[in-house]
């Protein structure tokens, strides 16, 4: 998925800005917003009809290097995790004695959902993250994009979805290098066990979970990206990635390798990064729906009002 996303980025240095229907001495696909909008004739309509609100702003100089960079360093986090990893748990759930000090929470978490067949569990959660989590997110976007007939702005948001997933990703692997929380199925053998158990830096990863930041972040940011473009289909990347995203945090839990407590994690820092970096970065600083507090008269004076309009 990583090598994916760099290619993904790599596709938009080939193609000319003209072709994504941008102007290619801006870098910025945005259609006018002035209140006498430009209006254009649809080719089985005689009736001029005005074109969709876009509130993205992108800059080819800025963007293009912030994915790489992200990507690049989402690529090494894994390439290099034996040795950035801790092999001794930093948050391992129990006392210098042996008790047990897993909460009840993730304790109820993991009786209730874990599978037999934790190994199925595992390659589902790789097919919804990896597999159905970026078709919702890419696929939909896409075709969100040809319904508004802009199909070649699907591939400048497909970097901003991008971007926003390997920011959320470097978060969390950042977290989980630092916490270096035990796996449940590390945490379930016997401590006597443990002592001829081959160690592993993989075992000490387990909060956040990084599936569940990544599906949530791809569904995210593409669902806010396509919101900014002004898609009419832009809701359907929500309603079929929402559950695909939650499908991947329960099969992660099923398989044993997060808690409940992880897959929230992470599916909160996907989320909420997979929507701050497309609205805080990409969003149009012209756009109208923007936070703002202003004073508002009234019949007895003036009062203070703030609005915030998604």
């Amino acid at each position: 998925m990583p090598l994916i996303a760099l290619s993904l980025a790599g596709w938009l240095l080939l193609v000319p800005p003209g072709t994504l229907g941008i102007p290619a001495t801006s870098g910025i696909a945005q259609l006018s917003n002035d209140r006498t909008p430009a209006f254009h004739v649809r080719p089985d309509r005689s009736v001029p009809v005005a074109p969709p609100s876009d509130r993205i702003v992108y800059r080819t100089r800025v963007d293009l290097p912030v994915t790489f960079a992200a990507t690049a360093a989402w690529i090494v986090a894994e390439v290099e995790k034996a040795r950035l990893a801790s092999v001794a748990c930093k948050w391992c759930d129990r006392a210098a004695d042996g008790r047990d000090l897993l909460n009840g929470f993730d304790a109820w978490g993991r009786r209730a959902l874990k599978w037999h067949n934790t190994g199925r569990a595992t390659s589902l959660s790789n097919v919804t993250a990896f597999a159905l989590a970026p078709a919702a997110a890419y696929g939909l976007d896409w075709f969100a994009a040809s319904r508004a007939g802009r199909a070649s702005y699907a591939r400048v948001d497909a970097i901003l979805i991008t971007e926003a997933m390997a920011i959320a990703s470097d978060a969390t692997d950042v977290m989980k290098f630092t916490i270096g929380r035990q796996r449940p199925f590390v945490h379930a053998v016997a401590p006597d066990a443990k002592a001829t158990t081959p160690p592993s830096a993989d075992n000490n990863m387990s909060f956040p979970s990084g599936h569940a930041t990544l599906a949530f972040s791809l569904v995210t940011a593409g669902t806010e990206v396509a919101s900014l473009r002004g898609y009419r289909h832009a809701p359907w990347i929500w309603r079929a990635g929402l559950p695909v995203a939650a499908l991947t945090a329960y099969f992660r839990v099923a398989a044993d390798r997060h808690y409940l407590t992880d897959v929230l994690a992470g599916a909160g820092i996907g989320s909420a990064l997979g929507f701050a970096v497309p609205y805080l970065a990409h969003r149009s600083r012209t756009d109208r729906k923007i936070p703002a507090v202003r004073l508002v008269p009234t019949p007895r004076g003036e009062i203070v009002a703030a609005e915030w309009i998604w």
